[in-house]
């Protein structure tokens, strides 16, 4: 078996182990996970723009 083929079978165990889990447990990894999101993009935004930037200058960095 190569590694894309892993790779799939890896993905599909994980999706039939999440099916499996109950309501509440779905809904509390995917509030973390949404929780994690957003301090992620946060981060990444507080690395790459400032608050004295503009609208143009922010989107010249992410250009760059």
């Amino acid at each position: 078996m190569n590694d894309l083929e892993q790779m799939f079978e890896r993905q599909a165990a994980w999706q039939r182990s999440r099916s499996n889990l109950p309501w509440a447990e779905k809904l509390r990894l995917s509030v973390v996970m949404r929780e994690s999101l957003i301090a992620l993009r946060q981060s990444t935004k507080d690395c790459s723009t400032t608050a004295d930037d503009t609208p143009q200058q922010r989107r010249d960095v992410r250009a760059q």
